[in-house]
């Protein structure tokens, strides 16, 4: 069992974590940043500082240190979190942990360098304008920090903006360091201490007004994303509950739709399932392409499924669908990537990391056929859902295909 160790390490909160599985090590740096966080008059600085943080002005010469320790690294903004991370052999990883930290004592990058990336941000932005998840997650948040844009209004972001927002909140008194090893060893702590404080402090959703939204095209095929969202205080509990939940929903309805649309005449293409799990609330989504005249009939299968789950879906089902999760996530979650994600996200949960990926499946294999229906329930009786189709629909067909979720 993996062995969880919090402290100081260079003034910076520290969570170590052994796991003598892995064969190499990783060292990441997480901030209570996020574009759901950011200031409503500078939404985007998070995602700017995700670009700028780790690079600098010198970013070929810092690529070409990494290189040389083989560190593979990156960086990430999530709606409350803005992460980076080095991933190496453990003979590295002291150096590697140095080289992450020395960001803090860079000059601030220089005025020509955030222009550069403000173009470089405005082409990826271009580039998301289409993302239908995207498009979801506003139209199923709407009103509320998580429907904010990632990339925020890059004509009002200014560079002094940047530098203030940087002095202000990434700073090593609002990091968070983990480190996954092989050997804890390599790790000596500052001082040490029973956990951490809480990372991340937010409230309730708020005024959440959800929303529809038909994307015009002119391809016959149809492609349908919906979902629903629960808001809430959400402990890991819950959020395993969730992975089961969503398991066996996408199981369940590539059953009903294999047999009742017949796929294998390419009446529907695919249907997949996913999951977000944010500190106040839960959301779960579903997507598939399907011709456009078996939309209708295709939403008419999932709305009397979901209103007859609990006499659809036995407790034999919630067996075999913990069984296919286990296996789909111990087959995934062998990476450090995977497991550095893993204790990372739960950073923003008031209990901090307090579990190991083989508590998750003991958590998994204890949770009851009647708490999966009782989530189910919870999610369709919420208010908060968003149907998003990209299709070539007329005004009738839209209207007619709303009445369903």
């Amino acid at each position: 069992m993996p062995t969880i160790k919090h402290g100081i390490y260079q003034g910076i909160k520290t969570t170590v974590i052994e796991d003598k599985q892995q064969i190499m090590s990783s060292a990441s740096l997480w901030f209570a940043r996020g574009y759901a966080l950011d200031d409503t008059d500078a939404q985007g600085l998070s995602h700017f500082f995700e670009h700028l943080w780790a690079g600098g002005d010198d970013e070929y010469t810092k690529a070409k240190i990494l290189e040389e320790y083989g560190i593979k690294a990156n960086a990430y903004t999530t709606a409350y979190l803005t992460y980076y991370y080095h991933v190496q052999e453990l003979d590295n990883l002291l150096s590697s942990l140095q080289l992450l930290l020395n960001n803090f004592d860079q000059e601030p990058v220089s005025r020509d360098k955030f222009e550069k990336e403000k173009n470089i941000i405005a082409q990826e932005k271009v580039n998301d304008q289409d993302n239908i998840y995207k498009i979801f997650t506003d139209t199923l948040y709407a009103n509320t920090p998580l429907a904010y844009d990632v990339f925020g209004n890059l004509e009002t972001i200014t560079y002094e903006q940047y530098i203030d927002y940087a002095k202000k909140h990434y700073t090593k008194n609002q990091a968070h360091l983990l480190i996954i090893t092989p050997d804890i060893k390599e790790i000596i702590l500052d001082s040490e201490v029973n956990g951490i404080d809480p990372f991340v402090s937010i409230g309730f959703l708020e005024s959440v007004k959800s929303s529809n939204r038909l994307l015009p095209t002119s391809d016959n095929t149809v492609e349908v994303l919906f979902g629903y969202a629960i808001p809430n205080t959400i402990n890991l509990r819950t959020s395993t509950t969730l992975s089961i939940l969503r398991t066996a929903l996408a199981n369940f309805w590539t059953s009903v739709l294999l047999q009742e649309l017949r796929i294998k005449n390419n009446l529907v293409y695919w249907i997949d399932s996913y999951s977000t799990v944010h500190p106040n609330s839960i959301d779960i989504q579903f997507q598939y392409k399907i011709e456009k005249e078996k939309l209708i009939e295709s939403l008419q299968i999932i709305y009397n499924s979901i209103n007859n789950l609990a006499s659809l879906i036995t407790p034999q089902d919630i067996e075999r669908y913990k069984t296919i999760y286990i296996s789909d996530a111990k087959t995934q979650d062998g990476s450090i990537y995977e497991i550095q994600s893993f204790y990372g996200l739960q950073l923003p949960y008031n209990d901090g990391i307090h579990i190991t990926l083989e508590d998750f499946y003991k958590d998994i294999r204890a949770i009851s056929y009647e708490e999966v229906i009782a989530l189910a329930k919870q999610f369709l009786s919420s208010h908060i859902k968003s149907l998003v189709i990209k299709g070539n629909l007329s005004e009738e067909e839209w209207g007619e295909a709303q009445k369903y979720i």
